[in-house]
């Protein structure tokens, strides 16, 4: 029964080539070489902003060295590993050991495998990463050796995030994501199985026994557990702290990360002139609504980029430095303004006043300081930028137009199909603001996350109707065989990749007026009932809901993620680390927005690819 359903929805004809085809073909060819050529602007750019570093270091690392050998009888060594041990950096003096003996430092040590610069405040540094370079000075008795070895410190550059290119997609196949998305942020750790099956599910530890009902499984409960490490840092993770500025090394990579600072200092990060996180102006831009505005914003963008001068008008060298790291901060403070356009332009469209006053730095300051990255910028204002557009392969599945206007004669896959094209067009709107500070659970809701409350209002909707659908069926055999079709459907939207379907389908089967319906379970194949047993593991919220994330992280878009889980994930955050850091208002605790960005570009990279359905209105309505 179940493989004549779904018969009609595999393996489409696939019409022969035409002229319209070739056009199409060649079309998608031209986008993907504009795009080749975008991604090699960014290298490019990228590249001179990391000429500008290295020459900003090796200034200074050179002047460090020359007042090191002022110091006479000083020796500086900083010895590479060869494996994973910590580097250290020593200092000692052939004239004395007291306290009052000059300190020589080469360099601020720096962390290779984030190209964060360690304060240098203490004679020996430790770090978690493994040294690369090393720096030597030695001099004894007039004569002097000198090994110095540059610190690849490259500036962090903006991620170059290229969207999937939509493609039609095989049913209940699963794909590894590792190279699809090899460029977006990695998903939360979930624990894996070694049990796994030759299609890439993991298999269930203990599947279900033929025939069970599911009267032997309680309801799913929405309360879980969520595997979020809240200690922002050990003891052993602390680094050496800035003034109004707080770090951390990261657990789990090693890297050194900002934990935590006033508004200023973070946004000085932004456009700072030495090596930053990688994913730090990202993360901001996710989460900055959380703790300011983007007027306030933009105004210290500005003052950042007229950083003024503040030392001797005769000193020519320190003149020199200042124009120098003056014309990178600069730089960085347009890229981080070009990032915000293009990647957070929802954050213009409803403020007016924020386009004009950016559209008053761009024109008089920016254009007359660098005229091609400034009318780059104001064409991103004006929201001139291409929109590629989605060019299919092939023709979309044939639309199953039902024969008849009864629910129960109904295609199952092309129910599931309607169903994930209204879901979809819901989630792809939800914006990163939507999920800053629970806003779906304020008063306000409906201003604060409209698309989010338009997803749970969605979800209950469609839950009701599958529980009103059954109890309100009065013969025994019918109930049964809308239960029976409901369970397709929910294995069909399992095999299309809409997670948030098959929820709403089996809490409606959960819900206690149908599961309370022994008769009419009774009635329902073993088959039947050992692919809903299935779909009960697969959405269980046992260990977080590791089956689902498990799946979820291993197939190809276009998918739509079970929203609730990242609702849950938001909430655990929120609920679990404070806004500040060591009980000042002041210092904002960043590390809780970055643990907030990492679920946000989570719910993003499932938003890029839509679905190649054809739209069916005798269903829909």
């Amino acid at each position: 029964m179940m493989e004549g359903q779904e018969k009609t929805a595999d393996n489409p004809t696939s019409p022969s080539p035409t002229d319209a085809d070739m056009v199409k073909h060649l079309l998608s060819k031209v986008i993907e070489l504009e795009d080749i050529i975008e991604m090699y602007k960014a290298k490019l750019e990228s590249f001179e902003l990391q000429v500008s570093d290295l020459t900003t270091e090796n200034h200074t690392l050179r002047e460090l060295v020359e007042s090191a050998n002022e110091a006479s009888g000083s020796k500086v060594t900083s010895s590479p590993t060869t494996n994973n041990s910590a580097p250290s950096t020593t200092t000692t003096s052939s004239l004395s050991t007291s306290t009052s003996s000059p300190t020589l430092i080469a360099s601020s040590p720096v962390n290779t495998t984030n190209n964060s610069v360690l304060p240098a405040t203490t004679t020996t540094t430790t770090a978690a990463a493994t040294a690369t370079t090393a720096t030597t000075t030695t001099m004894n008795g007039g004569s002097k050796e000198e090994d110095i070895v540059l610190f690849n410190s490259p500036m962090a550059s903006r991620r170059s995030v290229s969207e999937p290119k939509a493609v039609l997609r095989n049913s209940g196949i699963f794909r590894p994501l590792s190279k699809f998305f090899v460029s977006l942020p990695a998903p939360p750790p979930n624990p894996l199985s070694s049990d796994k099956r030759e299609d890439g599910r993991r298999a269930n530890t203990q599947p279900p026994q033929v025939g069970a009902s599911p009267m032997a499984e309680p309801p799913l409960h929405r309360s879980i557990s969520v595997s979020y490490n809240l200690s922002s840092a050990s003891d052993e993770s602390q680094v050496d702290d800035e003034e109004d500025l707080r770090f951390l090394r990261n657990e789990e990579t090693g890297k050194i990360v900002i934990k935590g600072g006033t508004l200023e200092k973070l946004v000085e990060r932004l456009a700072y002139d030495k090596a930053t996180e990688p994913e730090y102006i990202s993360d901001f831009l996710l989460t900055y609504r959380s703790f300011t505005t983007g007027l306030d914003l933009l105004d210290m963008l500005i003052r950042r980029y007229n950083l003024p001068y503040d030392g001797p008008s005769d000193n020519s060298e320190a003149i020199e430095k200042y124009d120098t790291t003056k014309k990178i901060i600069r730089l960085r403070v347009c890229n981080t303004i070009k990032i915000w356009l293009d990647r957070h332009f929802h954050d213009f469209e409803k403020d007016p006043e924020l386009v004009s006053r950016l559209s008053g730095f761009i024109e008089k300051q920016i254009i007359l300081d660098m005229e091609a990255l400034g009318q780059k910028l104001m064409k991103l204002l004006k929201n001139e930028q291409r929109v590629t557009p989605v060019v299919w392969a092939g023709e979309p599945p044939p639309t199953i137009v039902p024969k008849q206007l009864n629910f129960d004669q109904f295609d199952t896959m092309e129910v599931a199909r309607q169903l994930t094209l209204l879901e979809y067009d819901l989630y792809k709107q939800i914006e990163p603001k939507e999920c800053l500070n629970q806003g779906w659970n304020k008063l306000d809701k409906q201003e604060r996350s409209p698309h989010i409350v338009a997803m749970i209002k969605r979800f209950n909707h469609v839950s009701s109707w599958v529980a009103t659908e059954i109890t309100s069926t009065e013969k025994l055999a019918d109930r049964a065989n809308l239960v029976k079709q409901f369970i397709l459907i929910a294995k069909a939207c399992r095999d299309i990749g809409n997670f948030n379907g098959v929820m709403e389908i089996v809490s409606g089967l959960q819900n206690s007026a149908v599961y309370r319906l022994k008769k009419t379970w009774e009635r329902v194949a073993k088959s039947f009932l050992n692919e809903y047993n299935e779909l009960l593991t697969l959405m269980s919220n046992r260990q977080n809901f590791r089956d689902y994330r498990t799946a979820l992280h291993s197939i190809h878009p276009p998918c739509i993620p079970y929203v609730g889980v990242y609702l849950t994930d938001l909430t655990f955050i929120e609920d679990g680390m404070k806004d500040t850091l060591n009980n000042r208002d002041n210092l904002i605790n960043f590390d809780k927005r970055r643990k907030i960005s990492r679920v946000i570009h989570e719910i993003q990279q499932y938003q890029h690819t839509p679905y190649y359905f054809n739209s069916e209105s005798t269903i829909r309505d």
